[in-house]
């Protein structure tokens, strides 16, 4: 019967080059144990550890690169009068090779906030909580920008691994009125700046990573009554007309006045 089995990833995913020990130990004496650990170790002599009586024993596992997916290791083995382990314990263990990506950007519709995916759990390198907020924003993170008549500043970039441990999102101001063509491609600055569970780390070079603002509608800036009451001056975030096809006038019956 096996007590216990283990390894010495604290969770389990690993990445490639890594080397994981792997150890079972048995509730009595056995003839050395072979192990499988998915399609890369099969029927492998394990090692006994010093002082337990042939009872624990352990294989270093030079984890695969190249690869991603999930890996059982399982053990064979018979007690010191013949009699085969049949329990069936395992552990299993999640290699990870490929790099954290974007995989979404998108914007709310007030133009203000930047919700950024990642294709996987992905952290700040340098992140020493869950939750993180900063606005160093260069440090991490390089916004290019195209077309349009309005720029946008980042003011700062939230995360909250509690919630969604893929999604960032970024509180952008506008400068000036957005005409819905600028476009914003937002990637890691460096190549350490943004990882996964296990260390990969996203690239500078992305694909999925590029919005468009949204088109601003005219808003009232301010209106002002004359001192007779006799007139109201509307004025407009931007040149405004009444008819898209004709660029005809504003007239009165363009508005509604509601008196309370």
């Amino acid at each position: 019967t096996i007590i216990n089995t283990d390894s010495s990833d604290d969770d389990d995913y690993v990445k490639g080059d890594a080397t994981v020990q792997l150890s079972v130990t048995f509730s009595e004496a056995v003839i050395t144990p072979t192990i499988t650990i998915g399609s890369d170790v099969s029927n492998a002599s394990m090692t006994v550890s010093a002082s337990t009586n042939s009872t624990t024993w352990y294989y270093d596992w030079a984890v695969p690169t190249g690869v991603d997916g999930t890996y059982v290791a399982t053990v064979s083995t018979t007690d010191l009068i013949g009699n085969a382990y049949s329990g069936t314990d395992s552990v299993t263990l999640t290699v990870d090779n490929t790099d954290p990506e974007i995989s979404s950007v998108s914007i709310n519709d007030d133009n203000d906030t930047i919700k950024l995916t990642f294709t996987e759990p992905t952290f700040i390198a340098d992140a020493t909580s869950n939750s993180y907020t900063t606005t160093d924003t260069t440090y991490y993170l390089s916004v290019n920008q195209s077309g349009g008549t309005a720029t946008i500043t980042v003011d700062q970039i939230r995360y909250d691994s509690t919630t969604d441990e893929r999604v960032y999102y970024l509180d952008i101001t506008v400068n000036g009125t957005s005409d819905g063509s600028e476009q914003i491609s937002i990637a890691p600055c460096s190549a350490s700046r943004f990882k996964d569970r296990v260390g990969n780390f996203a690239a500078t070079s992305q694909t999925s990573n590029t919005i468009t603002l949204n088109n601003t509608p005219p808003k009232f800036v301010s209106t002002t009554v004359n001192s007779a009451n006799t007139s109201i001056t509307i004025e407009f975030s931007e040149e405004v007309k009444a008819d898209a096809g004709f660029y005809t006038s504003l007239t009165k019956e363009d508005f509604v006045l509601n008196i309370t």
